[in-house]
This record gives C-alpha cells, sequence and structure tokens, in this order.
C-alpha cells in the first residue's frame, strides 16, 4: 500500500480567496472614492449656498439703496423739467428752470491776503437771460463775487467797509453741479464748484414756501481764491439784505 500523500489547498480555494480578498478592496476604494466625492460635492454645495446668501445680501442691500434713492427722487421730480440755455460762444450754461437769485454767504470765514469773501450773489432769472444773450465779456454778469478787505471785516475796526465786487466771467449752473469762475487783479482766480440742496431749490420755486432766509448750509463746495483752495465752503441763503440800500 502506497502512503497516504498530505495535499495543500485546492487551487480553486486559492482563487477564490484572492478574486474576494480583491473584491473586498475594491469595494474598499470605490467606498472611499464615493465618500471623497460626497464630501466634494457637500463642499461645492456650502460654498454655493454662501455664495447664494451672499448674493440675497448683496441684492437686498442695492434693493434697500434703490429704494433710498428712489425716496428722494420726489424732491428731484417735484422741480420743473430742465431748460439748458446758453450763450453763443458755450461760456455760459444755465438751466433756465431754475431760480437761483439771493445771497449765499459764507458760514465762516474764507480769506486770502487781504480779502475775507462776504457772498455770492445771484441776480434774477431775466438778468441772467439779457447776459447770456450779449455774452460773456458784454453787459453786466447777475453773477458776482463779492469781498471786503479783511481789516474791514475785523470786530473792532470803525471804518466802513469797503467791499470789492468781482464779476463771474463764466459759468454752469445746473439741478447738480454749479461751477463758476471769475479773475481780479489783485485777488487772483477765483472758482467755485460745488452743489445746491434740491430740496432748497424747490422751496425756493415754490410761491408759497419760497424762504427768505435759510441759516443752514444749503450751497456747499470748493472755492479757490487765487490758487488757495478751500474745501467745503457751506453757505447760508438771505432773499434780500435788508441793509443794502
Amino acid at each position: 500500500m502506497e502512503p497516504e500523500t498530505r495535499r495543500g489547498p485546492n487551487g480553486c480555494v486559492i482563487a477564490l480567496a484572492v478574486v474576494g480578498a480583491l473584491a473586498l478592496c475594491g469595494l474598499m476604494m470605490i467606498s472611499g472614492v464615493g465618500y471623497f466625492a460626497y464630501r466634494v460635492f457637500e463642499t461645492h454645495q456650502t460654498l454655493e449656498r454662501e455664495r447664494a446668501t451672499k448674493a440675497r445680501a448683496s441684492e437686498d442691500a442695492s434693493e434697500a439703496a434703490s429704494t433710498s434713492a428712489k425716496a428722494a427722487l420726489p424732491r428731484l421730480t417735484a422741480l420743473p423739467p430742465p431748460i439748458m440755455v446758453m450763450s453763443a460762444d458755450k461760456t455760459l450754461v444755465r438751466d433756465e428752470a431754475l431760480n437761483f437769485a439771493g445771497e449765499y454767504k459764507p458760514k465762516a470765514p474764507v480769506a486770502n491776503g487781504r480779502y475775507v469773501l462776504v457772498e455770492i450773489d445771484f441776480g434774477a432769472n431775466s438778468e441772467f437771460g439779457d447776459f447770456e444773450h450779449a455774452g460773456a465779456g458784454h453787459g453786466t454778469s447777475p453773477l458776482a463775487f463779492v469781498f471786503q478787505a479783511a481789516s474791514d471785516a475785523k470786530a473792532d475796526s470803525k471804518s466802513p467797509p469797503k467791499t470789492v465786487r468781482v464779476a463771474v466771467d463764466t459759468y454752469r449752473l445746473t439741478r447738480e453741479r454749479l461751477e463758476f469762475r471769475a479773475h481780479d487783479d489783485r485777488i487772483g482766480d477765483i472758482v467755485f464748484a460745488g452743489a445746491i440742496d434740491p430740496a432748497f431749490l424747490i422751496r425756493l420755486d415754490d410761491p408759497n414756501r419760497s424762504p427768505a432766509f435759510e441759516d443752514t448750509p444749503i450751497l456747499t463746495g470748493d472755492l479757490t481764491m487765487g490758487g488757495q483752495v478751500t474745501k467745503n465752503v457751506g453757505f447760508s441763503y438771505l432773499l434780500e439784505d435788508a441793509s443794502e440800500d
């Protein structure tokens, strides 16, 4: 009788075990890739939600700003529609629908050397029309800077104040912006660039509410006097100075 030979594991069993192990590894890898893909997707969704939230916040802010701007529109739309007129040489441009007539006085002294700005005078619309028809350099300008000698402006000065009236040569007067300039040999170039409160223009245009005096700054801008620039100068309003003849 031949001795019994001891056999190892069957080849099929080994193959099945290897296949099973590989399948298990594959499942683990697929699970890992799936989990990673899920995390990427979840992160992407979170970022999208954050972007959407920020976009909504931005839209809400824009809508609020738009609502605020629309709330201010009635003040502007209450004014008559613009009627732009200009001189033949286009150095004098004005919105004829607006009325600026009156004296605008700086809330704080603005000085340059020997002179202090006292007021800016705007004439009536009819005076502006005549001046624009004649053209710059002809006739009398209805818009002027008025100065006093610095020594006369002192509180203890006993001498009567001497004023220097400097007529404006060119201007652009609209509801959005006012710019005008003049020149005097003693003071130099004089330039104002700023804006006027539209609510004040509405009151000024309304015969029932037209103010004779406004103490709060209703005209604000930068004033240049002989190369010296003073920023954000505020001006109050006076319809007529009772002290003048």
